[in-house]
């Protein structure tokens, strides 16, 4: 797996300010949080130019949403709450399009959709991971079920506790641990089928 960077925690000050509106405080809180968004989401998505336009969509919710920010709840899980759930919106909008797409354009003959994968389950995902070990990682990542790729992005990439994680996703904690569970045993079923 890919090495896990920390973000710094921001000065309570600083939130307070952002969220009060002061736009220095909120390019304070981008600048330290910018990267582990990003990367969040481009392990989630699998695909640069949409992890940019992801990441910079959740920084603008977060600055359209800062009067609803809880004083008393981190700031980190707040943001990355943004982040997931708009990386979610995104792979669920790319469901859409491909179904929408199959039933124009690929009716098999008794008339019935014909199950084609989506585009992302076959691009591998580029420039965060350089060897072909950890590129076969990320393709297997990339199709597992939306649920369960979150939850192991957000334990094994950026290394939420189950708490973290179940406070991001609004969930129970036994619900993230199945996930877990789950997702791990399928990634190493597909790493099992990929290997030469």
């Amino acid at each position: 797996m890919e090495p896990t960077h920390t973000t710094p925690t921001p000065a309570p000050e600083t939130v307070r300010a952002a969220m009060n509106g002061n736009e220095a405080a909120f390019a304070e809180l981008f600048k330290q949080h910018y990267p582990r968004v990003y990367r969040t989401v481009h392990a989630m998505l699998s695909d640069e130019a949409d992890a940019r336009e992801v990441s910079q969509m959740t920084w603008i919710k977060a600055w359209q949403k800062r009067n609803r920010f809880d004083f008393n709840s981190s700031f980190t899980t707040w943001l990355h709450r943004i982040a997931v759930n708009t990386a979610l919106d995104e792979l669920r909008r790319r469901k859409r399009y491909w179904k929408r797409f199959q039933r124009i354009f690929r009716q098999t003959d008794d008339n019935k959709e014909e199950d084609l994968p989506l585009p992302h389950e076959n691009n591998p995902a580029t420039g965060m991971i350089e060897d072909e070990r950890h590129l076969a990682v990320r393709e297997a990542i990339a199709k597992l079920p939306e649920a369960q790729r979150t939850v192991l992005v957000l334990r094994e990439f950026e290394n939420y506790t189950y708490e973290e994680i179940a406070a991001t996703l609004g969930c129970k904690t036994g619900t993230v641990m199945s996930r877990l569970h789950l997702a791990r045993k399928k990634l190493q079923q597909l790493l099992t089928l990929s290997a030469p």
